[in-house]
């Protein structure tokens, strides 16, 4: 019987095949971890973003209860 590897390929593949295992849950719980973040911060902006607009025209001088609404006839 013919041996189809030799001995080196045999324990690259192993080592490989090893390598890939212990990485797996590192990199799975590294992207669940990136997306928890991401998902979150996303979150946080959509609450924050009506604070930060009136933030910004308070800091260039314009005033929101000074501005016309829809539905008015100023708007």
């Amino acid at each position: 019987m013919k041996k189809r590897f030799s001995k080196a390929a045999r324990q690259t593949m192993l080592a490989a095949v090893t390598l890939a295992l212990l990485l797996a849950p590192f990199v799975y719980f590294g992207v669940q971890k990136a997306r928890t973040a991401a998902l979150d911060s996303a979150f946080l902006w959509t609450i924050h973003a009506p604070h930060d607009v009136e933030t910004y025209l308070s800091e260039h001088g314009l005033r929101p209860d000074s501005m016309p609404v829809s539905g008015t006839p100023d708007w």
